[in-house]
């Protein structure tokens, strides 16, 4: 779920052992292989963390929907085991903190509650960077076509010096995650772009 490449400032590996779930769940393991692709790669906003959420998250909303759990309490579960009664002793988060961003991306959004019909809500939490994040983003079918009408965002990433610099960080994160997942296609024949 992850390009990487060696040299160039890019990790080798895009995962961690020790970060979320670690810690939350019983026999965890994670891996990466390496398949050879004749693309050219580079570094895509953050190298790793992007491709790994994505993937991570996702399967975190199966797994509580085949538990029939709501996303967010699930979650919270998850991390209060990681605090409560961790599995190893060398976790890379802080569960409280990640927990926070989820409480208060929750009471701040309004999850819950009923919304109109045609809309949609989806949740994800990552930390990576030293900054814990969480995301409620509601979004409508218009003509078919996914369009984003929210996003609300809990952050917590310490002390922050210049609130505008973060802002806008965050700001720009956000619409970057949007562009990529509803205009990001790349396609390539026989390795070459065809279109970027």
């Amino acid at each position: 779920v992850a390009f990487s490449v060696k040299g160039g400032g890019v990790p080798e590996s895009p995962v961690f052992q020790n970060r979320f779930p670690a810690g939350a769940v019983d026999n965890y393991l994670a891996e990466s292989w390496e398949i050879p692709s004749n693309i050219t790669i580079g570094a895509f906003r953050a190298p790793r963390s992007n491709f790994i959420a994505g993937a991570e998250q996702s399967f975190l909303d199966e797994v509580a929907e085949l538990a029939g759990k709501d996303p967010i309490e699930f979650r919270l579960e998850l991390l209060k085991r990681a605090k409560e009664n961790p599995v190893g002793d060398r976790n890379d988060y802080d569960a409280e903190r990640y927990a926070g961003v989820l409480e208060l991306v929750r009471e701040k959004s309004g999850w819950g509650k009923d919304g109109q019909s045609n809309e949609n809500r989806g949740v994800a939490a990552y930390f990576c960077h030293a900054t814990y994040a969480a995301h409620v983003l509601d979004l409508v079918l218009e003509d078919g076509k996914p369009v984003v009408k929210n996003v609300c965002t809990a952050l917590d990433c310490g002390i922050v010096i210049n609130p505008d610099a973060a802002a806008n960080m965050a700001e720009g994160a956000i619409t970057d995650g949007i562009g990529n997942a509803l205009f990001g296609e790349m396609t390539f024949t026989n390795g070459v772009a065809e279109k970027t």
